[in-house]
């Protein structure tokens, strides 16, 4: 884009200079003719040419085939010499010493010019047949070779000079872009000249190290954060599930109010902990997600089962339509697992009387719906419930648990399994669909 702009540019000063040359050199001539031609009128009155016209103006002419010709004009503006190029003139100077100019074809310039003296050889027609005795070939000849020559002129400066810069800008945007796609990897070679292009490469390598210092920082401390946040996670399962069922079997012995609650609070703290094991899962850039069937009618009745009894217990209908097998996903089981239980846990939170849980086949992908009838969020927030940390109006007024990481997380794994989370208010349910590609291409 630069060189083509410099090229441009290059070449519009060139048409420029051509322009103006020509226009400067018209006045040029222009002047030059009236300064001939007076001068040459004056040495002829000196000779006493002027007196032979005034004797036979008929005859009278002084014809110069380097530099143009001269005929008297008569008072009548008729040219009474025949060998004139014009037979009559319309229109002639008021002012002696003046020229007027008239046009002549087939000639490049004629005017009649006004002297001091009196009679009939007053006015004088002067032309040119030739410019200032060039031909018109060979005029047009010197003009072409002259814009020949600031072509090559300028041929030679984006060679020499243009050119090569251009060059070296283009090759350092390109191993700048390298350089920033590999996280600031590598260094502009400093090599040729030290002028600003040199100084530029520097400082820019100078930039791109304290950057990749910064990352690296950055880089570590993330490391670490995750590390230490996947381990408490993992290390928090072992005594939760150990509590989870000595407190099932309390309520076998004898169910209460209290140890609901506290069934209620253990599921939370479950999935926040999954979530965060998942959220980890999701943001490593050194562990990609995995790729294997699934069966999905399998796993929508495992999720099914982990929330009945926690359904029951809130008074809840929970209804379950899982796809007849073969119902195969290709995917990350424990990520797609953790999305749907989300948006399950998420309508227990919310629903009224029922919940539901179905999967469908439409086309190259699966979705899967989960239905409430809870009061539903404002349709303003549907957009943002799937952003991380952000909770509606009426969960926060409601004063319930979360903390905005669940459907962020079934957002992510849709969309690294090749589909999306679609949040929608149908009447009196709020609707959650996830979309999951079910074959081989997905990209993951």
């Amino acid at each position: 884009m630069l060189g083509r702009r410099l090229l441009l540019a290059m070449l519009l000063l060139l048409v420029l200079h051509g322009v103006a040359f020509f226009s400067l050199n018209h006045v040029a001539i222009h002047a030059v003719r009236e300064t001939h031609f007076s001068t040459w009128l004056r040495e002829l009155e000196d000779l006493g040419e002027l007196d032979v016209c005034e004797a036979a103006p008929e005859r009278w002419g002084r014809p110069d085939r380097g530099l143009g010709e001269v005929y008297v004009v008569g008072p009548d503006g008729r040219l009474p010499n025949p060998a004139a190029p014009l037979r009559q003139v319309s229109s002639r100077p008021e002012q002696p010493g003046q020229f007027l100019e008239v046009s002549a074809p087939g000639h490049p310039w004629a005017a009649v010019y006004r002297s001091t003296r009196r009679g009939a050889c007053r006015d004088f027609l002067v032309f040119q047949e030739r410019w200032m005795g060039i031909e018109h070939l060979t005029l047009g000849v010197l003009v072409v070779a002259r814009f020949g020559i600031g072509v090559v002129l300028a041929l030679a400066i984006w060679a020499w000079v243009v050119g090569p810069l251009v060059r070296r800008i283009r090759t350092m945007a390109v191993q700048t872009g390298t350089i920033q796609r590999a996280d600031f990897q590598g260094a502009l070679p400093l090599e040729g000249r030290d002028d600003e292009l040199m100084a530029l490469a520097r400082a820019f390598n100078s930039a791109a190290g304290t950057a990749r210092e910064r990352l690296a920082h950055l880089e570590a401390r993330e490391r670490m954060i995750r590390e230490v946040t996947a381990n408490l996670a993992h290390d928090v399962r072992v005594p939760m599930t150990t509590l989870k069922l000595t407190l099932e079997r309390m309520a076998r012995q004898g169910p209460s109010q209290d140890l609901d609650l506290a069934l209620s609070e253990l599921a939370y703290l479950n999935a926040l902990t999954s979530n965060v094991r998942v959220l980890m899962h999701l943001r490593s850039t050194t562990w990609p997600l995995s790729r294997h069937p699934i069966d999905l009618s399998e796993l929508l009745g495992r999720i099914a089962d982990r929330f009945r009894l926690l359904a029951e217990r809130r008074g809840l209908a929970l209804h379950v339509a899982a796809p007849p097998p073969p119902a195969v996903l290709v995917g990350d089981s424990t990520a797609v697992e953790q999305a749907i239980s989300n948006l399950v846990q998420n309508g227990l939170t919310h629903a009224r009387a029922n919940l539901s849980l179905s999967c469908l086949r439409v086309g190259a992908r699966w979705r899967v719906e989960v239905r409430d009838d809870g009061p539903g969020p404002a349709r303003g927030e549907l957009p943002r419930l799937s952003e991380r940390y952000f909770r509606g109006e009426g969960a926060r007024s409601r004063g319930g648990p979360g903390q905005g990481l669940g459907l962020a997380i079934a957002q992510e794994v849709a969309q690294r399994h090749g589909g999306q989370l679609d949040l929608v208010r149908e009447g009196d349910v709020t609707v959650a669909r996830l979309f999951l590609a079910a074959g081989d291409d997905t990209n993951t």
